[in-house]
């Protein structure tokens, strides 16, 4: 799949039937839907390999399982792909730069793609501040060892905290407001791959459920929080697996009944279907959207 040129700011509308090019596309890789049978998603003999590097923004939740069963959904497979997971509480990708836990990793296994995602409030600061400009010479450096790896980058493009961050001012004061400036912010990371890295608008997809309708929204976009407003819920860190899915396979995740617990199967196919309308092509969401 070529890199994405920008990250779409995407409205939904739910209650639609998912024809067209969409569902073919989601009954191709449709083996295995439900998940595969249990397996630990750390499975080194696993064909694919995965590795996601961030904070607790990425760990939370299992998120490494839930993309482990997502992947092998959209693809079909019966086995599920090995997920490693580098990501220390707070951590910056800077520091990933300095110390050997990503280079280490990249050395020991023949990862497919490495995710990539940033301190929650770096990409929302203007883009001379020296946070910004050293997560950007921290991207390009790390997209240089995972390219020299034979590896794609993907970067976990995240979202606003619920009611924004006032310490960002303006560029924080709503959770618009922040999902505006990170939007911009992850586009210039991209920039610092010379537009190699795909991005994964997990934020975005928030966004998305944020505007539903009510008649199906009601209660979504509170639900992908945990108690902090900040980091995400189960529901949360579910919607950034399906996002992150259908970035990496370049499929859907509509048919893919698999979701943790606490998850309400409901709630789970709302955020498939978000999921899939935030990143896959016009080109098949269109089909879609004719049937409407």
């Amino acid at each position: 799949m070529a890199p994405s040129t920008s990250i779409r700011p995407v409205t939904v509308a739910l209650g639609l039937a998912l024809t067209g090019a969409l569902v073919l596309a989601a009954r191709a890789g449709g083996r295995g839907c439900a998940g595969p049978g249990p397996r630990d998603f750390g499975e080194p003999q696993a064909e694919e390999r995965i590795l996601l590097v961030g904070n607790s923004f990425t760990s939370a939740n299992a998120l490494g399982d839930q993309l482990a069963h997502l992947v092998a959904c959209a693809r079909g497979d019966d086995v599920l792909p090995y997920v490693e997971v580098v990501a220390p509480d707070g951590g910056r990708l800077a520091e990933r730069v300095g110390d050997d836990a990503v280079a280490t990793a990249l050395a020991r296994d023949a990862f497919a793609t490495v995710v990539l995602q940033e301190q929650s409030q770096i990409p929302a600061l203007p883009r001379d501040t020296p946070p910004a400009r050293t997560s950007r010479a921290a991207v390009a450096a790390l997209h240089g060892r995972i390219r020299r790896a034979g590896a794609e980058t993907v970067l976990f493009a995240t979202w606003g905290y619920r009611a924004g961050d006032p310490a960002q001012g303006a560029r924080g004061g709503s959770f618009d407001a922040m999902q505006d400036a990170l939007t911009a912010g992850y586009e210039a990371l991209r920039d610092a791959t010379d537009g190699q890295a795909r991005v994964a608008p997990v934020g975005e997809a928030f966004r998305a459920v944020q505007q539903l309708p009510r008649r199906d929204g009601d209660g979504a976009f509170d639900a992908l929080y945990a108690a902090d407003d900040k980091h995400p819920s189960p529901a949360g860190s579910y919607l950034a697996a399906a996002v992150l899915t259908a970035t990496i396979t370049g499929r859907p995740t509509q048919a893919c009944t698999w979701r943790p617990g606490g998850v309400p199967d409901a709630l789970a196919a709302t955020l498939r279907q978000v999921a899939d309308r935030a990143v896959l092509p016009w080109s098949e969401r269109s089909a879609t959207d004719s049937d409407r």
